[in-house]
């Protein structure tokens, strides 16, 4: 059943499964779809600074709207680390946006779905991620038993594990 709003809270368990790809000391960070803080109450010890942000102006931190531009102008730069579980249908703009910030790492929760659509064959092929780590078993965002799709943590930078090399995206004809 889908969430009022298609708010899905990231539960700690589930963010406490990206320590092993984490840095001990990730610098300012900033999470850009804060919801109730649990990335800053899981990982905040490892974080010398931390900047939490959320469209919805009942969630924690600043409520703004990350994509919009002039968002940039209200945090004091530079931004180690972007760490975050964005809105599945915007993740690539999340990823993008991100980016901008010119961080040591970016790290999202997404659907492992994300990697397969032709209109982001082009994104995957000019940013592949440093690594892919699926979770097991598949999380759950709504308490009720495990989710229908499968997640992983994608990381691009100053990421201490790497491990998705070998993967290749093939685009197909027709």
């Amino acid at each position: 059943m889908r969430q009022d709003r298609d708010v899905y809270l990231t539960p700690p368990e589930v963010v406490a499964t990206v320590l092993p790809l984490l840095p001990e000391s990730l610098g300012t960070v900033l999470d850009p779809s804060a919801g109730k803080g649990v990335f800053e109450r899981v990982l905040g010890d490892r974080a010398s600074a931390w900047h939490n942000i959320d469209i919805l102006p009942e969630m924690v931190g600043l409520t703004a709207d990350f994509l919009n531009p002039a968002t940039r102008s209200v945090f004091t730069l530079p931004i180690d680390s972007v760490i975050t579980n964005p809105p599945f249908s915007l993740a690539q703009s999340f990823i993008e946006e991100a980016f901008r910030y010119r961080p040591k790492r970016v790290v999202m929760l997404c659907r492992l779905g994300l990697l397969a659509s032709q209109r982001r064959y082009p994104f995957w092929q000019a940013h592949p991620p440093d690594v892919v780590a699926p979770i097991v078993p598949r999380p759950s965002f709504t308490g009720g038993g495990t989710d229908l799709y499968d997640y992983a943590w994608f990381g691009w930078g100053d990421v201490p594990v790497k491990g998705i090399r070998w993967v290749r995206w093939t685009a197909s004809r027709g």
